[in-house]
């Protein structure tokens, strides 16, 4: 039990990939095309990816169609931890230890890059690709706030805005196409 304190990194392999580069790209960036590439393809190109995508969209015309929904959930869920996994291995490697504060808002940051790029909350819309310029411009949004110095509780305040704004417009578009 760390009780709230920085639990110091003894690895050289994880340290690597949160700090090192090749050449001017530091390795962690690297995984983010990787990961984007792959699920695109995953959810593009593959019968599990349609699958997906009817379970996001309408979960009984999936059951009714034979869709193994539960099953389905499972797999997607278990890549989602896997790579939310590999991003906590990063992001210790970045530290040099494990800080159990280093990722207060990240879970904001992500709903909001998913919203940004296109995702419905109602489903059945949103595209990787979407999702990887919603976490860009997230970025954008995050580092410019940083750089004029506003507090960092400000900044979640802001990203809250956002998602809150773009919300707004998705229900309004989604009223505009009903009609």
């Amino acid at each position: 039990m760390s009780k709230g304190y920085i639990v110091p990194l003894n690895n050289q392999f994880i340290a690597a990939l949160g700090q090192d580069s090749i050449g001017p790209i530091p390795i962690m960036v690297l995984f983010m095309p990787v990961a984007v590439v792959t699920m695109a393809f995953l959810l593009n190109k593959t019968v599990f990816g349609v699958k997906v995508k009817a379970v996001g969209g309408n979960e009984t015309a999936a059951v009714l169609s034979g869709i193994k929904v539960k099953r389905t959930r499972i797999i997607v869920y278990t890549i989602s931890g896997l790579l939310c996994g590999i991003a906590g291995i990063i992001v210790t490697g970045r530290l040099n230890g494990g800080n159990p504060n280093a990722a207060g808002t990240y879970d904001m940051d992500s709903i909001a890059a998913v919203v940004v790029g296109g995702t419905s909350f109602s489903g059945g819309s949103g595209t990787i690709y979407g999702t990887m310029l919603g976490a860009l411009l997230m970025i954008l949004i995050r580092n410019g706030l940083v750089l004029l110095q506003v507090n960092m509780y400000w900044q979640t305040v802001a990203i809250g805005c956002v998602i809150i704004l773009v919300c707004a417009l998705d229900g309004f578009t989604q009223k505009k196409k009903l009609k």
